[in-house]
Formats: C-alpha cells, structure tokens, sequence
C-alpha cells in the first residue's frame, strides 16, 4: 500500500524509523514532494496494519508480536526520474502499559518524611517523560522519571477534599504519546475540629406562666469535619445548672439541640435567673471526641396580664371659642396599671382618631400615668363646630394572657364657640402694574373681602390709608380703585407706591382688616434725550489732529428701558462730505471727532440726533458749538477766533489786564513821591540819621 505526500524534509537512511516524527519535520533545508512505500511486510495472513499514513490498525488485535518491514522513499511522486531510498523497520509488540492505577485515599494531615510515595504510572518506553496538570498548587505533587507520583506536604481536608492529578507522558521535545491519565486523590477526614456554637452566650426571657414542653432556645454548633463521618455527628447536654434544683427544669434534645421546659415549676419562691452550661461534642458524644460549651442564662419573667384602666373614659363637652389662642390646656386624663413590676406599669398613651388634622397636641407623663390635652392650632368654628377624640392607653410592654378593652380608651368631646371675626381680604398684599401713562378716572384694581363669619353676613365697606400723593380714590362698597390724577414715574424716587386699603364690617363696632396695594409705576417713553455736560473749553485744530476728539454725554429723565443705551448721529449735510463723525463709546458716551483734514477756522455748530431706547424711541436734532483754531506745533490754538457768546474775547482780556496793572504803577508811584519828600525833610537836621552808603 503506497501513500504520497508533501513533506519538508531531508531524509536520510537513518531518518525512516520515524518518517512522520516532529524531529524530522524541525529539520526543514528543502521542500520535496516524496512517496513512501512499503515494499513487504512479513505478515502475510492478514491485511497489513501498517499504512504510509494516519490511521493504522490497532496492534493488540493481532497475534504477531514481531514486524520486519521494508520502506522505501521516493521523491518527486510518481514521476519516472525521482530518487529512491530503502530501510528495514522492525517492529516489537509489547503489553500496553499506560492504564490507571486507581484513586488514591489519603488521610489528612498525615506524618511522614515527604515527599511520600503515592501512586504510579509507567509508559512503555526508555524516552519518556512525565508532566502533571490540575486542580492544586504548584510543588504540592511531583512525578519522577519512573512514573513514581509523590506528595510533598500534609494535606488539610477542610481545605480542599479532593484532587483530579493528570499526568501525561512526553517525548524528550514535550510532546505527549498519548492521552494523559487522570487520577482522582480523596482526602480522608480526620477528627481535628470541634464544634463551634454559633455563640458562646444566650440569654433567654422566660414568663412565669410559660407551660411545659416551652420551646425556650434552639442552640446550633457545626463541626467543619466530614458530614458523612461521625466526626461532624454532634450530641449536645447540659452539664451544669445554677443555681440547681431537685428536680429537672430545663430538656435538652442532645440532637437537635432544642431547650424546652421541663414543667411548669417557675411561680413564685422560684430563682429569676438560670445559668445552664452546655456542651457539644462530635463523634456521637464519644469520650474521645473534641467538644466546646456555651452558656445560657434564661431570666424568668413576671407575665404582663393587666392592660392599663382610664380612672374617667367619659367626659362632658368641652367649649372652647373660636378665637382662642393655640396652647389652652384643655383637660388631663389618668390611668392606672394593676401589675407589680416597673416595666410593666409604664403606659403609653396615643390619639386614636380625632385628631387627623393636628388641631390638639398631647403631653405624656409616663411618671405619673398621665395624658395632657393642649389647644395646638386655630379653632374655626365656621369650618367645623365640634371634635370627638379617642384616646387608647397601652403598655409599653407586651401584653400576655389579657387583652385590652373598653376601659383602656377614653372619648373626649370638644365644643367651639362661635366668636364674630373681621373680614378678610382675599390677599394680605394686591400688586399691580400701572403705565404713568394711565388716564386719571381708570379702575386699576378691584380688592375683595369676605366676612368669615356665615351667620352674621355684615355689609363691608372700603377705605383707603397712607395716600400721601393722593393718587387714587376707591369705591365703598365694591372695592375698586381708581387714578384720581395723572401719575409722573420721573417724581417718584423708586418705582413702587404703596397704599393700604381698609375693610370694615358696617356698624358702631365694626371689625376691619387691612392689606397693603402695591402699585409698580411703569415708565412711559415721555422724555426726550440731551446732552449734559460743559464743551465750551474743548477745541480742535483746523488741520485736523487723529487724536483730538471730545468726549460727550446724554442723559433721559426716563428710567429703564425708555433711557440709555443712546444712539449718537451725526447729521450729515446733503450732497457734501460729512465734517464730523460721532462714535459712540458706551449707552450714554460717544466720542465727536474732524471727519475732514481741513476746517476754517472759528465756532462751528455740530449737528447731532440723541435718540433713547424707548419703544416708540424719543430724539433731538442739537446743535453742539465746537471751536476750530489755527494751532502751532504742540496742538494748542495761536489765533484769535469769533468767540462764542457770552465768553470774551483775547482782546477784551488783555486789554483789561493792561488797564489793572496802569492803574496799580500810578498807585505806586505816587506812594513812593510822597515818602521820599516826608524822609527828606524829617533827617535835614539830624546828620547822624543819614544811613552809610553800602560799599559792596
């Protein structure tokens, strides 16, 4: 049987014992498309179960335990021109000797030298290896050369109960003859933990009435041992009782654990309290199993079987008038309580119904057993005219063998009185927003109020108060307010105005309210804009200069949005080229500048349009006078120019500067004249007052 396929290869004589092993196929120096074939076989009975392929028969089906074969490789396929080569194979059967040795029991910390020897595995062969794969750490197992599979350390079974070892034998490039062995490893339990109570201290309430076979505590250990071995089966007993009795109080159940009462032998002269000390121990509670303890202190209790009893639990009416301020303390109710303990005599009280709304509020003093009703809101006797409260009294404690009734609830009735009110606005403050622009005669507001009380029905009459511009006027009887007279947002320091309108019932007596109109004058666009400000020293040079140029501002006795922001224009004259331009800086400044080289020079009146930023806008066509001057090197005017009226002229102030100083030299010319002749004649006589000359 032949089989032709492409390998990478050189083959040798040496090289066909293994024609398809990976080492051959590592030594890669050509690519040859070569058939092998075998020639003879000395089995001659049967079908050869060697093929040149994947794919041979199974061995252990035949007879023969010894194969001579002759394999012959020929390269370039079945071309008549290709290479050929022979080798004798021969091929020894052998038992298979790969199976598995079986599981493997292994006690639980186990002593020993380690490594120990644990199990073996054998592959048939001088070149072989083995590998170990699984679920353990690495170093717990090894495996040597001879298959020998060891344990390097103790193993815990808590820890980890079983382990899956898969060993698999390699050639000396790891690669594996065959499926790998899985040996499974059990960890046999140990007796080595005892039993753990889920705490190491109950407490337990007992009533003096409990009855017999009571279950009082339900106590739990667990054993981290093997469930299926008696080293996790735990028996549980009392080993001591204080303080001790003559005959048995307490059952427990050494299986389930379960602590009930013995009888029911805990009425009076009997202890309070009870320790038991208990233990549980594995191994079914043999004397060589490992055991632990708890203890359990059981408190017996007085039963709690009287409910708490009102001393009154039925009251006549309460009335209390409407207008009565919250905080009256309207009545205290008491209850008693026939148990003997502390605990137990504690009552607390509630409002069962009556109350929904709040209307009262309670005060509870434990102390004394004792409920307090207060007055906790407004009575209203128009929206309801009485109150039935249920007051129930319970323990704080829970109540056993009774139950509570009649006499642990008591019914409080409150009446209100009826009182007159005075009538109300529909609002304590009426805003409104009225244009100074309104007409004088125009309803602005309409108030209203409405007398709380339904059986009295009075007539309301209104009024106004604190109108100090008398502005507005309002209707008696329907409420509605009027403009006497044109409104001014411009005299108004800030843009509210407020008023107070009055209610009052009809009659001597009557009963008012008061709320207050507060009426937002808004801001007619009804002033124009204009410029403010002092320009009369400000000039500019004929030949125009870039950085020349003045600063002005407009104003607007209108407020807010019918103000600034102002536009700033220019007025352009038709057909010729504008001499000024206008920039504006902000919404009140603008900046006038030459729009020319060249101006004559004198007092030029600047046609500007100032509009506002009203809607409908207000605006003014100005005529801003501005002085052009001839101007030297430093931009400072050197000629006389018209001056603008009302200012003088160079002239007239030179003139009069140079008239004052003639005036002031004669003045002193003829002061110096006469003291000289006064010196003169005074020291004619008197040679020694004549002063030396100065020499320097």
């Amino acid at each position: 049987m032949d089989c032709t396929r492409t390998i990478t290869c050189l083959l040798t004589s040496t090289s066909l014992k293994n024609l398809d092993s990976p080492d051959n196929q590592e030594r890669v120096e050509c690519t040859m498309f070569i058939k092998y074939i075998l020639t003879s076989t000395s089995l001659r009975s049967f079908g050869s179960p060697f093929q040149t392929n994947l794919g041979a028969a199974m061995l252990s089906e035949l007879k023969e335990t010894n194969f001579k074969l002759l394999v012959q490789v020929k390269d370039m396929g079945d071309q008549s021109m290709g290479f050929t080569d022979k080798a004798d194979l021969e091929i020894d059967v052998t038992e298979n000797t790969w199976i598995d040795p079986g599981p493997v029991y292994l006690p639980e910390n186990l002593k020993g030298d380690y490594p120990l020897i644990i199990s073996q595995v054998k592959w048939d062969s001088t070149e072989v290896h083995y590998t170990l794969e699984g679920d353990f750490k690495e170093g717990l197992f090894t495996v040597a050369e001879t298959g020998n599979l060891f344990i390097t350390r103790e193993l815990d079974r808590e820890t980890q109960s079983q382990y899956r070892i898969k060993v698999s034998p390699v050639n000396n490039n790891n690669i594996p003859y065959s499926d790998s062995l899985e040996i499974t490893l059990t960890v046999q339990d140990e007796n080595d933990n005892k039993p753990v109570f889920s705490h190491q201290t109950y407490r337990v309430e007992i009533t003096d009435k409990a009855s017999k076979g009571s279950v009082l505590l339900t106590l739990s250990a667990v054993d981290a041992d093997d469930k299926d071995t008696n080293n996790a089966d735990i028996r549980y007993r009392i080993v001591s009782q204080e303080p001790s009795t003559s005959e048995d109080i307490f059952h427990l159940d050494d299986e389930s654990g379960v602590l009930t009462l013995q009888g029911g032998v805990l009425g009076p002269g009997m202890a309070k309290t009870y320790t038991l000390e208990i233990t549980a121990t594995d191994r079914a509670g043999a004397q060589d199993g490992l055991s632990s303890s708890c203890r359990v202190t059981l408190d017996v209790m007085d039963l709690n079987d009287n409910p708490p009893v009102f001393l009154q639990n039925q009251f006549p009416p309460f009335v209390i008038a409407e207008d009565t301020a919250p905080g009256l303390l309207i009545t205290t109710l008491t209850a008693t309580d026939g148990d003997d303990l502390t605990d137990y005599k504690l009552i607390n009280f509630s409002v069962q119904s009556g109350n929904e709304d709040g209307t009262f509020s309670t005060v509870i003093d434990q102390e004394h057993s004792t409920i307090t009703i207060y007055l906790n809101k407004d009575l209203d006797y128009e929206k309801k005219q009485k109150y039935e409260l249920i007051l129930l009294a319970k323990n704080e404690a829970e109540l056993r063998g009774a139950e509570y009734g009649p006499s642990s609830t008591a019914t409080v009735h409150v009446a209100v009185g009826n009182v007159n009110e005075a009538p109300v606005f529909t609002k304590e403050v009426y805003e409104i927003h009225v244009p100074e622009s309104t007409e004088p005669g125009a309803v602005i507001l309409t108030v209203e109020a409405f007398d709380p009380d339904i059986y009295h029905g009075a007539k309301l009459h209104y009024s106004i108060h604190n109108d100090t511009r008398r502005w507005l006027s309002i209707q008696d009887q329907s409420g509605k307010i009027q403009l006497r007279r044109a409104l001014d947002r411009e005299e108004m320091e800030e843009a509210t105005y407020t008023v107070q309108v009055v209610v009052t019932e009809e009659g001597i007596g009557g009963l008012s309210d008061t709320a207050n109109v507060v009426m937002h004058v808004l801001d007619v666009n009804d002033n124009i804009p204009f410029l403010v400000g002092d320009y009369s020293r400000e000039f500019f040079c004929s030949h125009r200069v870039e950085t020349q140029r003045i600063l002005i501002r407009a104003y607007d006795h209108d407020v807010g949005q019918n103000g600034a922001p102002f536009t700033f224009q220019a007025v352009k004259e038709l057909h010729r080229q504008p001499k000024w331009k206008v920039d504006a800086l902000n919404g009140t400044h603008a900046y006038l500048s030459m729009a020319i080289s060249y101006l004559e020079p004198k007092v030029h009146d600047v046609p500007i349009i100032l509009s506002d930023h009203g809607k409908p806008a207000q605006s003014q066509h100005v005529l801003l006078p501005v002085t052009v001057c001839l101007c030297g090197s430093s931009n400072h005017c050197i000629t006389e120019i018209n001056r603008m009226e009302s200012m003088p002229t160079v002239s007239t102030a030179m003139g009069t500067l140079l008239g004052t100083l003639g005036v002031i030299v004669l003045i002193m010319i003829v002061i110096f004249t006469r003291l000289s002749i006064f010196t003169s004649n005074k020291n004619a006589g008197t040679p020694e007052a004549i002063p030396l000359k100065n020499t320097v």
